[in-house]
């Protein structure tokens, strides 16, 4: 499924950054991530980072209004990427912050030519500040990204290991699914991806494959499948 040279958006929670934390940004989990990425040179990653572990835009609508908490939520992956980059340039690797929300000092505007460039060139592609505009999640972002840069999938680790019929949290009896169809996805109301990006990534024919980070083979075990994940595609066993 997966081979040397593809380009793969890499969407990554803000929930996973936490760690075990309530909140707020744990660099150990940063530092194994990023070993992570490091140790796959031979596929192009754009990473979509969310800002959850800071500040989610829902908790503050009825406090602020719906527009200056999206924002806030949007101004909130800035750290995340910021610490990504920071730390993945210290292992040795050529990185970019490209932002849809310019920020002095936080990286360049994304621009799909630039970043097409830098990730032929090897160096990898972090994207900050969601969509720029609010009532879009960074999964969104995400396929968006996926469809600007002709990226073969996005892969989205969470702190579990893929899609279930519910919350696998609260539900111990939760189906699992190995494999859904973007439509089943969407008429199932399941959580796990926001709806708007499964309506795109149905559009644009772009996967979508939800796995745990916290398994200790992470993303190569995804790329090697030798772990459990779930893939979201045109139909099941396809």
């Amino acid at each position: 499924m997966f081979k040397p040279g593809q380009r793969i958006v890499l969407k990554l929670s803000g929930e996973f950054l936490q760690g075990t934390q309530t909140h707020g940004l744990c660099w150990d989990t940063l530092d194994r991530l990023c070993h992570m990425v490091v140790a796959l040179p031979q596929y192009q990653w754009v990473v979509v980072v969310g800002g959850g572990n800071f500040f989610r835009g829902k908790q503050g609508a009825k406090y602020c209004g719906q527009g200056v908490a999206d924002t806030m939520g949007m101004m909130a992956t800035h750290f995340n990427g910021l610490a990504l980059c920071a730390r993945l340039q210290a292992l040795g690797t050529c990185v970019s912050i490209m932002t849809a929300r310019t920020v002095d000092g936080v990286g360049e505007p994304f621009q799909v030519m630039n970043a097409d460039r830098l990730l032929h060139a090897g160096g990898i592609v972090v994207c900050t500040g969601g969509l720029g505009h609010g009532a879009m999640t960074t999964d969104t972002t995400a396929v968006v990204r996926a469809c600007e840069l002709d990226a073969s999938c996005v892969i989205k680790g969470t702190s579990i290991n893929g899609v279930y019929s519910h919350d696998p949290k609260t539900c111990p009896d939760a189906v699992f699914y190995r494999t859904i169809s973007w439509d089943q996805a969407i008429i199932q109301r399941l959580g796990v991806v926001d709806m708007t990006a499964l309506v795109l990534a149905k559009s644009y024919e772009k996967p979508i494959i939800v796995f745990s980070l916290n398994h200790e083979e992470g993303i190569k075990g995804v790329l090697e499948q030798s772990i459990p994940y779930s893939i979201i595609q045109h139909s099941i066993g396809a």
